[in-house]
């Protein structure tokens, strides 16, 4: 009998020491991970916006239950996105956030070739994703379109002109003045609905602040947003 007393004391003490290390790995499941991006640089390398999407997908791949932020270091003010689209944002649940201690960062569709670059700056094709105080402009397609449900965009700036205080941008000597988005900012399509777009500026477009595509879904919602002098408004 004391020898069952024994064992079972023992199987007790093995139980409660393990359950910190068993909650402590429960936690672990949600935190949010962080990719920053330290470069300007429009390659796939270690630093770059390129590279931490896609590792943010394949983050998201390997821990469903994770949340992941692509931040951007002080040093980064002004990407130019040269060689075509970013990356989709295709594995849902991941912040974009171009908050920066003097504004937003200024992400600008660039290419010499009109015709194959520049078109279309990101699409969101997964659910659960904030795009949040980024600066997009000089794409000619649209700078974001949505094909997925339940995204936010919060906080952004399309287009630039001088005039307007919000779309100033970050200033650069090696680039010079930004160009304005020849297309419309934010793109709705199929499969985008219960989106949520509010206290965006929409500013001196080619197109539409926001351009509903055809067989957008319902329950999108948009509050607060800002327009100035874009062409189809």
């Amino acid at each position: 009998m004391q020898k069952l007393f024994f064992l079972f004391s023992i199987l007790a003490l093995s139980i409660f020491s393990l359950k910190p290390n068993h909650a402590k790995e429960e936690t672990s499941l949600f935190e949010e991970k962080i990719f920053t991006v330290t470069s300007e640089q429009d390659y796939i390398k270690k630093g770059t916006l390129r590279w931490a999407i896609l590792e943010a997908k394949a983050w998201r791949q390997g821990h469903p239950f994770s949340k992941v932020r692509i931040r951007f270091d002080a040093s980064v003010k002004r990407l130019r996105i040269s060689q075509g689209p970013l990356p989709d944002l295709e594995s849902g649940m991941t912040t974009l956030d171009c908050s920066h201690p003097e504004g937003r960062v200024l992400l600008e569709g660039y290419s010499e070739d009109i015709l194959t670059k520049a078109d279309l700056g990101l699409r969101i094709s997964s659910s659960g994703n904030t795009i949040l105080s980024c600066h997009w402009t000089g794409f000619h397609q649209g700078a974001i379109e949505i094909l997925a449900p339940r995204n936010q965009i919060y906080n952004n700036v399309f287009g630039y002109d001088p005039q307007y205080e919000e779309s100033k941008a970050l200033g650069n000597l090696r680039y010079g003045e930004p160009k304005p988005n020849r297309g419309a900012g934010l793109l709705l399509g199929e499969g985008a609905w219960a989106s949520h777009i509010e206290n965006n500026h929409f500013v001196a477009l080619g197109a539409s602040g926001i351009l509903l595509k055809n067989r957008v879904g319902g329950e999108n919602q948009f509050f607060k947003n800002y327009f100035f002098q874009n062409q189809a408004e």
